[in-house]
């Protein structure tokens, strides 16, 4: 705003970990900080005329091999995958009561926005069954919330920007592009 303080959108909210309220500052790791969250919500705002919450689970320094580890990837399900998913089943359970605003709304879950892969490039295993785990995951997300179309957004890991070198990452950065560009997701 002119006074220097940060715009509150009065028709997006957020909920990150336990906080949750209209979009501002505040939602990224620490509670003066943005993420990715920030412009996202405030573009969606703008593109849409119903109210948009957005559920933020996001955890610093995980895995897409083990820690978010899809049930089709085989071995054992990742604790954050499970964790995930139980927040946005409370998340959606609990709306009357976290965003009274909502409250006489129907809830419609209508995407997924992906941003990860730094931790999976830091091992050669790892990034060798990116993609794979990456469709797993999809799918196996779009079956335990029940949303078999539900569209999916991942944004690409740029890490060192245009200049990037290392094998890993650049391998990543294919992986999400190929699992993105799979017939069966066309259109999303």
């Amino acid at each position: 705003k002119s006074d220097g303080s940060w715009i509150v959108r009065n028709d997006v909210w957020i909920w990150y970990l336990g906080r949750k309220g209209n979009l501002s500052v505040g939602y990224g790791a620490q509670r003066n900080r943005i993420g990715p969250e920030f412009q996202f919500g405030n573009v969606i705002g703008n593109a849409i005329d119903e109210p948009v919450l957005l559920i933020k689970v996001a955890w610093g320094g995980k895995s897409l091999a083990k820690d978010f580890r899809p049930p089709s990837s085989g071995g054992e399900v990742g604790d954050c995958f499970s964790e995930m998913l139980k927040h946005i089943d409370s998340v959606m359970s609990n709306l009357s009561t976290d965003f009274p605003e909502l409250a006489k709304r129907e809830a419609i879950l209508s995407g997924f926005g992906w941003h990860q892969g730094w931790n999976d490039g830091c091992s050669k295993e790892q990034t060798a069954e990116y993609e794979t785990n990456l469709v797993n995951f999809i799918k196996d997300v779009r079956k335990e919330l029940n949303t078999p179309k539900l569209p999916f957004v991942i944004a690409n890991s740029g890490f060192a920007g245009w200049d990037q070198t290392v094998d890993r990452r650049l391998h990543i950065i294919k992986a999400q592009s190929d699992a993105a560009s799979r017939p069966e997701f066309a259109g999303n």
